[in-house]
């Protein structure tokens, strides 16, 4: 009897803890950018941290606005990760509030000199469609292509249909592991760093606590440092950002 009531209770406390999602071993649907060039690193870290709660996850990639657009809706679980610019815009994704990576904002040409030659309004801007932090730097601008890819957008740069690109660091790397970099380069300083968050719908909202817990702890034991580390030094990643 006392063997019996000491399972009824861990179920219990099981239940209690952790949604049914979890204990019904149902994956849960994450989606990312398919061009976002830093949730590459954001996978990993996430599939970690649900590996050690020994829940299961699916990732499927597709455009970005179409991924968060979905995620919000509840046609997802939640988003890889993303920036906070715009949580106001789709309350209904929750953030789990740890910082997991940032990244550095950059303006990419084949003119060294375009940005002391002409004022930043003048020029011929590209950036990903549905980038919302991306959005940022050029809400003010006329000109601005959205691209779907980021090969279409350095492609239109080495072609001289565009005068400038916003986009985050490791992309041109990323961009040049299959495609000639030709003349474009990295103009100026960061534009800006940025924390990224996972996001989780909030019909997810027992979940949330158990993932930023999860996070918490690998950010305290080194775990997201390391993760990072592998990353940018595999033989075919990223180059390793400078250290702030």
């Amino acid at each position: 009897m006392r063997t019996l009531l000491n399972t009824l209770l861990v179920s219990i406390l099981v239940l209690g803890l952790f949604p049914s999602r979890v204990v019904a071993k149902d994956p849960l649907l994450l989606l990312m950018g398919q061009n976002a060039a830093p949730l590459q690193l954001a996978v990993e870290i996430v599939t970690a941290a649900y590996n050690r709660l020994g829940i299961p996850i699916v990732i499927q990639k597709m455009p970005r606005a179409r991924s968060i657009a979905m995620a919000s809706a509840g046609q997802a679980d939640g988003e890889i990760a993303a920036p906070r610019v715009f949580e106001k815009v789709f309350p209904e994704l929750h953030r789990i509030d740890v910082p997991i990576m940032t990244i550095d904002v950059l303006v990419y040409s084949c003119d060294p000199h375009i940005l002391e030659s002409k004022k930043p309004s003048e020029l011929r801007w590209g950036r990903l469609n549905g980038a919302r932090l991306l959005a940022t730097f050029t809400d003010d601008y006329e000109n601005v292509w959205l691209g779907e890819t980021q090969p279409e957008l350095f492609g239109m740069l080495k072609l001289g249909r565009l005068d400038a690109v916003i986009a985050p660091r490791i992309a041109l790397h990323l961009y040049s592991d299959q495609n000639e970099q030709g003349c474009i380069q990295r103009v100026g300083a960061p534009l800006r760093t940025v924390p990224f968050y996972h996001y989780l719908h909030r019909k997810h909202s027992n979940l949330i606590p158990i993932v930023k817990s999860e996070f918490r702890d690998m950010l305290a034991s080194g775990d997201i440092e390391r993760i990072k580390d592998e990353f940018y030094n595999k033989p075919s990643g990223p180059e390793q950002p400078p250290k702030s």
